[in-house]
C-alpha cells in the first residue's frame, strides 16, 4: 500500500519537485525547536457527533521533547496530540518527502510537502502539510492512518518574543470504520431528540471539531519536571 501512495505520488511531481522538501522541513523543525517548554491558559470546545458538553478552560504545560501536561478543575477530553500541537512531532523518525507546489488559501500562498513515514508503528500513512514559507510553521496538516481515519488541522498563530506560538487549532477528525458502540454513547447527552435516529448508536461513526483557543502564554520559564511526574502519579491513582 506505501509502495504504491510513494509510486503515484513521485508520478504527480515529478515536474514540480523544483524544491528541496527536506530543507524546507529542517527549517520547520527548527523553528519549533526554539522553544524549550511554556505553560498557557486554554478554552476548550469540542462538537462531536455523539456527545455535546460545555466549553471547558484549562491549563497546558508543554516541555521539549514531549512532556505535555493538560491540568483542568473539570473534565477535558481532548487527544493527547492535539493539545500540544507540533508538526514537528511528525518529523522525529525516517520518512520520504515530497513538494508537489503551493496552494492558495485565502489569498496568501503555502508550500506543500508530503511526508510518507516510514516506520509503520506510527500508525500514519500519509500527512501534507501546508507550510508558510515566511515564519516557516506549519498551518494545516491533512493526516490519513491505518485503523484511525483520518484528521486535519489549521493553525493560526500568535508572535510572543519571536516565538511563533498556536493562537488557535482547529483538529477536525473522522474515524471512518471505527463505531461508537451503543453502551457508550448513550453516557453522554448527544442532543439529539430524534429517538429513532438515536437508536442507531452502534452504527454512529465517530466524527467532529475540537477547537483550542490560547491565551497568556509564559514561554521558555525553565518548567520544572515535577510538574509532569505530578500528573503521572494522578494517573495511576
Amino acid at each position: 500500500m506505501k509502495k504504491i501512495i510513494i509510486f503515484l505520488l513521485l508520478t504527480a511531481v515529478i515536474y514540480s519537485q523544483d524544491k528541496d522538501p527536506y530543507e524546507m522541513l529542517d527549517r520547520v523543525k527548527a523553528k519549533y525547536d526554539q522553544i524549550e517548554d511554556y505553560e498557557v491558559d486554554v478554552t476548550i470546545s469540542i462538537d462531536v457527533n455523539f456527545l455535546k458538553m460545555p466549553d471547558s478552560k484549562a491549563k497546558i504545560f508543554f516541555k521539549k521533547p514531549d512532556k505535555v501536561r493538560l491540568k483542568s478543575e473539570g473534565f477535558a477530553m481532548l487527544p493527547r496530540n492535539g493539545v500540544n500541537f507540533s508538526p514537528a512531532a511528525l518529523l522525529n523518525g525516517e520518512y520520504d518527502a515530497l513538494y508537489t507546489g503551493s496552494e492558495d488559501i485565502e489569498g496568501k500562498q503555502y508550500e506543500v510537502v508530503k511526508v510518507i513515514p516510514k516506520n509503520d508503528s506510527s500508525g500514519v500513512i500519509l500527512t501534507t502539510l501546508k507550510i508558510d514559507p515566511e515564519n516557516d510553521v506549519v498551518s494545516f496538516v491533512e493526516s490519513t492512518t491505518k485503523n484511525t481515519g483520518s484528521f486535519e488541522v489549521a493553525v493560526k498563530y500568535t508572535e510572543i518574543d519571536s516565538y511563533h506560538l498556536p493562537q488557535e487549532v482547529v483538529l477536525s477528525f473522522n474515524m471512518g470504520d471505527i463505531h461508537i458502540p451503543k453502551a457508550a454513547a448513550a453516557q453522554f447527552d448527544r442532543g439529539d431528540d430524534n429517538e429513532e435516529e438515536s437508536g442507531k448508536d452502534d452504527k454512529d461513526k465517530m466524527k467532529g471539531t475540537v477547537r483550542i483557543f490560547y491565551k497568556n502564554y509564559k514561554v521558555n520559564i525553565g518548567l520544572s519536571d515535577d510538574i509532569f511526574v505530578e500528573e503521572e502519579k494522578e494517573m495511576k491513582k
